[in-house]
């Protein structure tokens, strides 16, 4: 090539003409051009070159050119604008922040369905951290497990109140992701959200359907089947009585067995009923209910599991005693099954006006069991709960070990 003249290398006029521009405005300074190799070419196999020309010796007509191979960058570059126009029209909500935990993390960007969510501009958003959405009920225990997730470099999950740019409380729920370097050090986190109000609301609706029949349910069992049954059981034995009077001992065995299988559905009907709706209703009837839930914890799965009620604490409603009943039983169940407890306890009190429903376990505490459920519908389900009776939820690792769920409402709770 060393003497050839650029039309003699199969150069393209359009691409000698770019090339010879080049060397006018270097007689200048430095001048830079981008072309394609091979000349020309818009294949995406084509490489990407960027050159500058510099004088050598503008007397004697001698110009440098220094070429690059800036292929990978571009598509780079058009991969990150994909990427960003993407994220931009992303019906979801999308922040990335920085990895500073200690006064941030600080919010670096944040997609316009994040703005809407929230209703800031972006503006207001960038530079600050997400403790900005954070409010009187955004849960500190969710809030912990976090952190500590994203110091470990783990990906999180959660869910909790957030608040909106002008006081709104709403069900966010979150997923955050670490970014990491060459090196494997964090760098970034990524985040997506959703509202979850409506989903939350549909849930509760569900569930306020869900026990009005069971209650009705346990209603009809107890007192239609119920009536239908113990009428029935008293006709089978006055049916008995005159058959031995009439001498016909057999046929009035056989009557007084059948009977005997009517009770046994009475009773069959009455436990379903009680299942169904397990409160009675009286100022002793959710201490009853927590006794009964005791006694059968520690038939199910074999945990000693013990109740204690220094006084009588009722619940104004069968509706309250029920959703307080109904807390109980998801806080053991969930001790029971993550949390490897050899020992539960239930205890309700009250003091200057407030009651309090406490459910303990000396198993493997908040870290290893609570996980597991601490952002699932068992939960969402409780908070609803303790909302209904007027009452807050509080979940949480106790100084000794183990967990402890307690639920405080006023007493009579409605």
């Amino acid at each position: 090539m060393v003497g050839a003249e650029v039309r003699t290398l199969d150069v393209p006029l359009d691409e000698q003409r770019r090339w010879a521009d080049a060397v006018d405005r270097a007689a200048e300074g430095p001048a830079t051009f981008e072309t394609s190799h091979p000349w020309g070419s818009a294949s995406p196999e084509a490489r990407v070159l960027r050159f500058t020309v510099s004088p050598v010796s503008a007397s004697a007509g001698l110009f440098a050119y220094v070429g690059e191979d800036i292929t990978d960058a571009r598509r780079s570059e058009r991969e990150r604008r994909l990427l960003a126009a993407a994220v931009d029209s992303a019906a979801e909500a999308i922040v990335v922040t920085d990895a500073d935990l200690d006064d941030g993390p600080h919010i670096l960007y944040a997609n316009p369905a994040h703005l809407a969510i929230f209703g800031y501009e972006a503006g207001e958003v960038v530079g600050r951290t997400p403790r900005m959405y954070q409010g009187p009920r955004t849960e500190r225990a969710v809030l912990d497990r976090v952190r500590a997730a994203l110091e470990a470099g783990e990906m999180v999950q959660a869910e909790t109140i957030n608040y909106r740019k002008d006081g709104t409380p709403f069900h966010l729920e979150w997923e955050i992701a670490p970014v990491h370097d060459g090196d494997g050090r964090v760098v970034n986190f990524v985040g997506t959200q959703r509202d979850v109000s409506e989903r939350r609301r549909l849930e509760r609706e569900v569930l306020d359907v869900s026990a009005h029949e069971r209650e009705r349910m346990a209603r009809d069992l107890h007192d239609g089947l119920g009536q239908v049954l113990t009428g029935a059981a008293l006709s089978i034995q006055a049916l008995a009585n005159e058959l031995d009077t009439e001498g016909l001992g057999e046929r009035a065995e056989e009557a007084r067995a059948a009977r005997a299988l009517v009770e046994r559905a009475l009773t069959e009907a009455r436990a379903t009923a009680r299942g169904l709706l397990p409160v009675v209703a009286d100022r002793n009837g959710l201490a009853v209910a927590l006794g009964r839930l005791a006694v059968d914890v520690g038939q199910a799965y074999g945990i000693p599991c013990t109740f204690r009620a220094p006084e009588p604490i009722g619940a104004r409603t069968v509706e309250a005693a029920g959703h307080l009943l109904r807390i109980a039983q998801e806080a053991v169940a969930n001790a029971a099954r993550h949390g490897r407890p050899r020992t539960i306890e239930i205890s309700l009190h009250a003091r200057d006006g407030t009651a309090t429903l406490a459910i303990r376990d000396d198993g493997a505490g908040i870290a290893d069991h609570a996980r597991a459920s601490l952002d699932g519908i068992g939960l969402h389900t409780m908070r609803y709960r303790a909302d209904r009776v007027g009452g807050t939820l509080r979940i949480g690792p106790q100084t000794e070990g183990g967990t402890e769920v307690v639920v405080s409402f006023p007493t009579d709770a409605r």
